[in-house]
This record gives structure tokens, C-alpha cells and sequence, in this order.
């Protein structure tokens, strides 16, 4: 589709915000921006959601309301050299445009995802527990609760877990 045809789309939603995921959006900043710049024309919010491992243009920023990062901790398998990127962390924080959002099983992803957080004076800070069975969130919502919140973090969930399982297209 041609930004035309997808912001034509979303008009017929009679839509106020776009969040663009899937991915990693921003390897394909240049193409996105006339979608962004139609989208920021009728005032929508405009939320982009990242790994943090590439950092935003300038004219990329300017169109975006927020940019939701959640930067792949170990947990996630990936090695560490296409995980961290602090080059992107950095520029994305300088945005003043960043929500920070990092998946924990246990209290060695809160040490692991401190550091980052301390070196590159990332904030807002959220932490999700990792799950996609209510008993694995729960349990690993057990397990980091009360180290999140002694850190000073915001602490959120999974809802659509909670509400409906890992079922697609609830």
C-alpha cells in the first residue's frame, strides 16, 4: 500500500493515535516518513515502537510523539553485540521522546537491565514480566515485583495475556 492508501485507510477508522511496530520500523525510517508526515498533518499520536537498536533521524523524531523501546536483554537469546547498541540507546533518550520498557523473569534481568539504565540515564522505566501463559506471568510477576518497585520502576503486565491467553486475533 502507498501512505496514501494507508492513511486513507486509518481515516476511515476515525482514528486518533498510530502505533508502528513489527520488526525494527526504524531500519525503514526513510520509507515510513510520508506515512508520519500524513499521520502528523491530522494531529494524530504517532507512537513508534523500537528495540533500540537504531537510532531515529531527526526528521523522524519530529513526527513521532513517543518512541516505546524495549531493549532485548539477555532473556531474549540475542547476542549481546546486535542487542546493544548504546550509540541508539543514547540517541533515543535524547529524544526526550522515550518510554523505556524491559522483560524480566527474575531479578538478574532487573541487574542487567539496571546497568543499561544507569548508564544511559534512560527514563521513564517500565518492566514487563515475560509470559505467554497467565502461569508463567504470574509467577515471573511474583518473582521481580518487589525488586521493581524498590528500584523505583513502574511495574505493568501482559493484559491481553491475563484477559485471553497467547490466542491471536482476540
Amino acid at each position: 500500500m502507498s501512505a496514501t492508501e494507508v492513511v486513507t485507510s486509518l481515516d476511515q477508522t476515525r482514528t486518533d493515535m498510530v502505533v508502528i511496530s513489527g520488526g525494527e520500523p526504524l531500519l525503514q525510517q526513510k520509507a515510513l516518513l510520508p506515512i508520519l508526515e500524513k499521520a502528523s498533518r491530522r494531529g494524530w499520536w504517532i507512537e513508534v515502537e523500537t528495540a533500540g537498536t537504531v537510532a531515529p533521524t531527526a526528521e523522524t523524531t519530529a513526527l513521532v510523539s513517543r518512541f516505546n523501546v524495549s531493549p532485548k536483554l539477555a532473556n531474549s537469546g540475542n547476542d549481546l553485540e546486535r542487542r546493544y547498541i548504546p550509540v541508539a540507546l543514547d540517541a533515543l533518550q535524547a529524544t526526550g521522546k522515550a518510554a523505556w520498557k524491559f522483560v524480566a523473569q527474575g531479578v538478574a534481568d532487573l541487574d542487567e537491565a539496571g546497568e543499561w539504565i544507569e548508564l544511559h540515564k534512560l527514563e521513564p522505566v517500565y518492566i514487563m514480566p515475560e509470559g505467554v501463559t497467565v502461569d508463567a506471568l504470574s509467577r515471573h510477576s511474583q518473582t521481580i515485583a518487589e525488586a521493581v518497585v524498590a528500584r523505583g520502576w513502574n511495574l505493568t503486565t501482559r493484559l491481553h495475556i491475563l484477559l485471553y491467553g497467547n490466542r491471536r486475533g482476540v
